[in-house]
């Protein structure tokens, strides 16, 4: 907005002294009093233009100015050969800028600069800028480091790629399994969902990958096709994915499709990952989603728990997904994998079956036996039955949160299970007979229309993750009207 004003002051100056000059009715005879006249007009309304000009300079600190000599245009050729050189790193905004421009001039040229991206895309060479959205609010965060060319990554057309190799998106390192903050943080922080709405180009590959899509032709689609059938990087797969049907419509879907069911169960190694390889997982899964795909369930099945007793998110979201109500069988056998050792990282695993109580006699099952348990975490127990009645943002068991129920006859059934657990509890267990009396006030209220109350109020009354257990405020902590 600030150069906008700048420039337009600037023009004001010059149209001002044309408007003078051929707008203004030529005098009859000696024209030199109005003459006179004119030029103290134009004077005037300079030096007041040039006055606001020097104030805007002032307020705004400093004017940058992007000059490019426009005499003679650049060839696409020349265009990536300085798209190439940019580095992104003393002056930001202005490269930026820069880089912007160069994009917008080879999507001018249209069909004409096809081949020159064709050809730097089979290079396998990408140039970090450094910038990507985080998905949350239009925001940026650094996707690595922007000085340094690196490798895009590739596939040979029918094979997979390297194995034994786990690269940018394989398994974290395993959190302190004694600290219920370390495992169901690390949970919620893996994306599931990664954005491809980029602002800004995260790099040169992907914002080429934007210029063709908006090219668009039977030249920009092939070039765009080779790139989904060879690269080994899961944002350019999920990117060029997206590209192509909006040219094609389902051309290319079971080519996509075969490229994530590829890549997920071994990702190569992949050079300076950055934050997008790191997510390369979800965006490769994301296609699966998208298509509903359940060909690849018996994988993912396989992937759901890994060796160090974790859950891999983007697979138990992926077999959430597709399988929708008939996942709580899948679901159930990584409950009870050997390997899952830690009651907090089976948390995710819960939360989502215990979102099917009242519907399926297995979720049910498992509710009885959380509570039954003697080995069971108090605050564990606690949660798992306030999370009958829904949660809300953040899921009480350390996932995305499970759903509110509406249907009458799931909630009166919801309420049957919780006068089952009543009545196998010891009465003098005041802790879980609170929590009892929260979330059937709780599941009343929403067959009334009321208000709830989120779970996690219920945590802050019975004193969070470690509380003591303290006796809740307001005796039996029956809900009230409000809530969150």
């Amino acid at each position: 907005m600030k150069s906008f004003f700048i420039g337009t002051v600037a023009a004001g100056l010059a149209a001002g002294a044309t408007y003078l000059m051929l707008a203004s009715p030529a005098p009859k005879g000696d024209w030199s009093k109005e003459k006179a006249q004119m030029e103290a007009t134009f004077q005037s309304e300079k030096a007041r233009l040039q006055q606001e000009l020097a104030k805007e300079r002032k307020r705004s600190g400093r004017v940058d100015t992007v000059e490019v000599d426009v005499s003679k245009a650049l060839t696409p050729g020349e265009t990536l050969e300085r798209l190439q050189a940019f580095r992104p790193d003393a002056n930001k905004q202005k490269a930026l800028r820069e880089i912007m421009f160069h994009f917008q001039n080879l999507v001018s040229q249209g069909e004409a600069a096809v081949p020159a991206i064709h050809a730097f895309l089979t290079l396998n060479q990408d140039i970090p800028y450094g910038f990507a959205e985080n998905g949350r609010g239009g925001g940026r965060q650094r996707t690595g480091n922007p000085a340094q060319p690196k490798a895009a990554g590739t596939r040979a057309p029918g094979q997979a790629a390297a194995q034994g190799r786990r690269g940018a998106g394989g398994d974290a390192a395993a959190p302190d399994q004694n600290d219920p903050r370390q495992v169901l943080g690390q949970f919620a922080r893996t994306e599931t969902n990664p954005t491809l709405d980029f602002f800004l180009p995260p790099s040169l590959r992907i914002g080429l990958i934007d210029v063709l899509r908006d090219i668009g032709g039977t030249e920009a689609e092939a070039a765009l096709a080779d790139v989904l059938k060879t690269s080994a990087r899961g944002v350019e797969i999920a990117l060029t994915a997206k590209a192509l049907d909006e040219i094609s419509p389902n051309r290319y879907t079971d080519i996509a499709i075969g490229a994530a069911k590829e890549l997920i169960p071994n990702l190569p190694e992949i050079d300076n990952p950055d934050r997008l390889d790191q997510n390369a997982k979800g965006y490769l899964y994301e296609i699966l989603k998208q298509h509903n795909d359940t060909s690849f369930v018996p994988t993912a099945k396989t992937l759901l728990v890994i060796e160090s007793g974790q859950i891999d998110r983007n697979a138990l979201d992926y077999l959430n997904a597709v399988l929708k109500d008939q996942a709580v069988a899948v679901l159930m056998e990584a409950y009870n994998d050997p390997r899952m050792t830690n009651p907090w990282a089976k948390a995710p695993l819960a939360q989502l079956i215990l979102g099917q109580v009242g519907v399926n006699p297995r979720a049910n099952e498992l509710l009885y036996k959380i509570v039954a348990d003697p080995e069971q975490n108090s605050m564990a127990k606690m949660m798992a039955i306030a999370s009958l009645s829904g949660t809300t943002g953040r899921g009480a068991l350390g996932g995305g949160g499970t759903e509110t129920p509406t249907d009458p006859a799931v909630l009166q059934s919801r309420i049957q299970v919780l006068k089952t657990i009543r009545q196998t509890i010891d009465p003098n267990d005041q802790q879980t007979v609170a929590t009892i009396n929260f979330t059937e006030q709780n599941l009343n209220n929403l067959i009334n229309g009321q208000p709830v109350q989120s779970p996690m109020e219920l945590m802050r009354q019975m004193g969070g993750f470690g509380g003591q257990g303290r006796r809740p405020r307001g005796g039996n902590g029956a809900t009230g009207a409000g809530g969150e």
